[in-house]
């Protein structure tokens, strides 16, 4: 009854993200590209640097989706277009995933750095 009940709470918090804090994104690898809504989760582990006059900036950015939505397990390298800037799909630390799931199968917490103004 517990995991019923938890599989069900899992999957209202992913609707109601969905719902009502998501924004659109188009996730790409290859030729197939995918347009969903996710919720911009965390700028966890922002750099900025001034290394001889230039400012360098890095930014890992993860986003929220349902994993019915996706279609797809991601992949390292996908790309993700969020607000007009450029997201590549990533490990966030050496021997982790590019994502983390819930046990439920219901979300895809997907982990990218910032890559540049989208084209």
């Amino acid at each position: 009854m517990a995991d019923f009940l938890a599989t069900k709470c899992v999957g209202w918090l992913a609707d109601v993200f969905e719902d009502n804090i998501s924004q659109s994104i188009t996730y790409t690898r290859g030729s197939t590209t995918v347009t969903l809504s996710a919720t911009p989760a965390s700028l966890n582990n922002a750099f900025s640097a001034a290394i001889g006059g230039t400012q360098l900036q890095l930014d890992a950015f993860d986003f929220i989706v349902k994993q019915s939505s996706l279609g797809l397990e991601p992949r390292e390298g996908d790309k993700i277009v969020y607000g007009g800037n450029e997201y590549r799909v990533c490990k966030p630390d050496e021997g982790t995933r590019v994502y983390d799931d819930d046990e439920y199968g219901t979300t895809y917490t997907i982990h990218t750095k910032f890559f540049g103004a989208a084209t």
